[in-house]
């Protein structure tokens, strides 16, 4: 006699779902077993030294200095050790600083560690005519928070002050309050006075 509402297909169900859960599982665990193995040989593969030499490949060099503030992320990605979300970090980096002025700038680049930094920075070279600079006499409070070297706080104070006041040379801005030394010894190379009556 069968009762209404047997659990029997109920466990099937259930068992099935269970087995299924059970492959995926050792599918993932196995394919992630041999990513790992792949990794290891790959690596192993590279130090492999053959009669006493090294069959690393050569370091990359490029055939000549790299512009730092013309090339796009495109072909930083082509570099080795910048990969596409490196080299779009980089370039928005770049435009929010509106330029590099020095090559150890790269640095600050969220990704970019010591060790990269040691590999790439004999690649490049700064070309300082691609360096914009930020009109204090016309510049917004949007424009300045953008700027890595000004918090938000800096950067609504510099833009009150900028507003009120007629600057006419740039130590006005240096003897602000919560524009530090080291603030502005970072931020002073990018300002400049545009509209001189």
């Amino acid at each position: 006699m069968k009762l209404r509402g047997s659990t029997k297909p109920h466990h099937r169900n259930r068992d099935e779902v269970f087995h299924l859960v059970s492959i995926t599982l050792v599918i993932v665990f196995s394919l992630i077993g041999w990513g790992v193995q792949e990794y290891r040989g790959s690596k192993e593969k590279s130090f492999v030294v053959s009669s006493g030499v090294n069959t690393n490949p050569p370091p990359f060099i490029p055939a000549s200095k790299i512009c730092l503030n013309s090339i796009d992320s495109v072909g930083l990605e082509e570099l080795p050790g910048f990969g596409p979300v490196l080299s779009g970090r980089t370039v928005k980096f770049r435009q929010a600083l509106k330029g590099f002025l020095r090559i150890d700038q790269l640095k600050e680049v969220y990704g970019i560690d010591s060790l990269l930094y040691e590999t790439v920075h004999s690649w490049f070279k700064i070309d300082l005519d691609k360096v914009e600079g930020i009109c204090v006499d016309d510049t917004s409070e949007k424009e300045l928070i953008r700027h890595p070297y000004l918090d938000y706080k800096q950067a609504r104070f510099l833009a009150r002050f900028l507003k009120h006041n007629e600057v006419k040379d740039l130590s006005q801005i240096e003897s602000l309050p919560y524009i530090s030394v080291e603030n502005w010894e970072k931020l002073e190379p990018y300002l400049k006075i545009c509209d001189i009556d």
